[in-house]
Formats: structure tokens, sequence, C-alpha cells
């Protein structure tokens, strides 16, 4: 039987942070044949080593060549980097996008998937370019939030908002998103599947682990002002003062304004050897690391984007056998006290969060306990059976 021809647009593919996409593509393209048009910022493939001159230098010779599209055989992806510097960038590339629609309306897709806001603005606007095909928004997130200036958050809301409601169907990643989106599109075609996770691969990596490090600690993820890793440090002070050799690892990129605060904060509480900051990993490295560890945290402040989030990482760590202590916000946080897979506080109470990572370094009945039942709810966000189900809800989407 014939896998049916779907086309991705993204600007996730090449983003530095893991994304909805990267967990979910490999299974997708068991039920249906796939190319993908890759939006990414403009920077995208910046060497750490690279000088910005040489950057600049290849970027030219790319323009000067005609080679802003490249296209990839092995995973069928076209990637088009825009000449636009920040999150709007992408928008600068839509005369490139049109050109590569145009060439590839010979494919026959049957439908266009989009992720996440840009790339499905972009895919309404060049609807005439993608043929007379369903245009499917995955809405994984709220990020007009992520703006702190007022003009980007407004212009970004709008942005949202046209694409939620003019897409031919909505898959949403969160419940809250998915209430949302029921709302703004009057029912229409409008679908809640969960983020995923590959459970087994944790699963299988964390039952070789021989033995944990008893008194580790470890957050991954973005290290943003709605990270509350402020939050995680303050408690951990006080995890340090009853045990002093306490380790809080931090996996992510720490090179932002946040991340130079955070590490200020890190100094003036005397944490340097108790906190280490190990930067940006690969998802290989995180897959390895987490089950070394006894803990994981997830310390949200309350915000618009935390409380609509469904942030995988807490099923990570939950599939890798480590019980979460984290902060009252987002779905995820009644998802872990309904399940007893960790300990959940309010964002201010420092001493609840503290004395909760201790008990669960201390105690190891109530360890093994909150570890087991956490292992069980991870099993129930495996992306190969979220994969299938969203190959369903597209496949039924063709007329």
């Amino acid at each position: 039987m014939n896998k049916v021809r779907i086309l991705i647009i993204t600007t996730a593919f090449h983003h530095v942070h893991r994304f909805r996409l990267h967990n979910f593509l490999p299974y997708l393209k068991q039920y249906l044949d796939i190319d993908i048009i890759d939006l990414p910022m403009f920077s995208y493939d910046l060497k750490p080593y690279e000088s910005l001159r040489e950057f600049i230098k290849k970027v030219v010779e790319e323009v000067l060549k005609n080679n802003i599209i490249k296209f990839s055989k092995k995973e069928n992806v076209y990637t088009i980097r825009s000449l636009c510097i920040g999150d709007l960038g992408s928008i600068c590339s839509t005369a490139h996008i049109s050109i590569l629609l145009k060439k590839l309306t010979g494919n026959r897709y049957k439908i266009v998937l989009a992720t996440p806001w840009i790339a499905g603005f972009i895919s309404l606007v060049l609807r005439k370019n993608v043929g007379n095909v369903p245009i499917v928004y995955e809405d994984v997130d709220r990020f007009y939030d992520f703006f702190k200036n007022p003009i980007k958050r407004i212009l970004v809301k709008a942005v949202e908002r046209y694409t939620i409601v003019n897409s031919d169907a909505v898959i949403a990643a969160s419940p809250y998103i998915y209430s949302e989106d029921l709302e703004l599109r009057k029912g229409r075609n409008t679908y809640f599947i969960p983020n995923g996770i590959e459970y087994e691969k944790f699963r299988n990596v964390a039952q070789k682990v021989i033995e944990r490090e008893r008194f580790a600690t470890v957050y991954v993820g973005a290290i943003e002002w709605w990270s509350g890793l402020d939050i995680a440090v303050k408690a951990f002070q006080k995890v340090v003062a009853s045990i002093p050799q306490a380790k809080l690892y931090i996996i992510g990129d720490d090179r932002t304004t946040f991340g130079k605060y955070l590490r200020n904060l890190i100094k003036n509480l005397n944490l340097n050897t108790n906190i280490v900051l190990m930067g940006r990993k690969s998802y290989d490295f995180v897959v390895n690391f987490l089950p070394r560890c006894r803990v994981g945290v997830l310390t949200f402040p309350r915000s618009e984007v935390t409380m609509k989030a469904f942030p995988y990482k807490v099923l990570e760590y939950a599939a890798s056998g480590l019980p979460i202590v984290m902060t009252n916000v987002s779905v995820v946080a009644s998802m872990v006290k309904t399940w007893r897979a960790g300990f959940v506080h309010p964002e201010n109470d420092i001493e609840g969060i503290a004395t909760s990572i201790i008990e669960l370094m201390t105690n190891d009945y109530l360890w093994r306990d909150y570890s087991a039942r956490a292992t069980e709810m991870a099993s129930l966000f495996d992306v190969k059976r979220l994969a299938y189900k969203e190959a369903q809800t597209l496949s039924s989407l063709i007329s």
C-alpha cells in the first residue's frame, strides 16, 4: 500500500532546541511519505569555532552562487536559509519558498503540515503555491509570550491567531492550547495529540545503569527567564546546607542573558562546586545522562507560556526513572500529582522544593515508589503510539 505524500513546512528542523517534530518525525515516516521544507534562522549553521567574518563570507558565497536552497536527499529536506536576522527572519524567505513550492507541486502532496507559528503563517500566505490541499497547523506553544517587547508580542499574537483560525485543521499539543483552539475555530477540525517521547529508548538506557549518582539532581531545557532556574538554584542552596555533596546539573545553552544572570546568582550563593552548568548537549547525551541522576527538576514560574505548555522534559525524566520535583505550573504538574510521580509545590515554596529534593535523595523506599510511578506515567506518552495517531488524523483529512 502506497504511503500518503505530505509536505512539512517548519522552522524547527535545525532549531538549537529539540522540538516536538524531532520526536515525531522518525515514526511519522513509517506511515507517511514526507518531504520537508525547513526555514532555519540566519545563523543556523554557525560553528562554535567559526568567526563572524568567516561565516558572513560563507553566506555571501552561497548567495552569489544562488545556493540559498539546499537539499538533503538522505532526509528529503529542503533547507532555505533566511537572509534576515531575528525570530521573524523566515518571512523574508517567502520569495524563495514560493519558487521552491512551484517546483514541488508536481510531487502531488495530499496535505501540508506546518509547524510552528511562522511556518504556519507562511503556508497560508503561499496557499496558491501549495496547491489545493489541506493546510494543517501543529500548535505547540503560545509563542507571543516569549517576547517581552510589547509591539512584537502584539504582532506575533496576531500572526498566531490568524494561523490558528485560517488553517484547514489544527493539531494542539497541550490541553490548554486545545481548548483555546476549539473556541477560536468554533470546533472545526481541531485535534489534541500531546507531545511524546521515545519511551523505549530512555527505558533501555535506564535499565542498564548499575548505580545512579545518589545526590544528583538535573534540569534539561532552555535557560531563559521563563525556565525558573533561579527558583531551583535558591532551593538548592538549602539542599546543600543539608547535603554538602549534592549536585545540580543544568543542561542547556547558558550563553543567554538569563544564563549570565544565573551564573552570577550561583557565584553569589557560593554554589559553584555544587551547581554545574553543562551547556548545550546532544540528544543522545541527555538520553544517557538522565539515568545517572536521582531527581529531575522543573521550577517554572507562572506565566502564559508556561501555564499552557506541555513540557516533555518531565516525561523524559520520568521515562529515565527520575521522580520529579516541580512547581504547580502547566498540565504536567496535575499529572505528576495524580500519578504520585514526584512532588509539586507553589513556585514561591523554596523550602518545600528543597525538602522534597532532600527526601528523594535520602529515602530509598520513597525514591523507588515514586520512580516506578513516574516510569508508568511516562509510558502513556510513547511517541510511537502518538505518531500513529497523528498519521491517522492527517490521512483522515484528505478529501
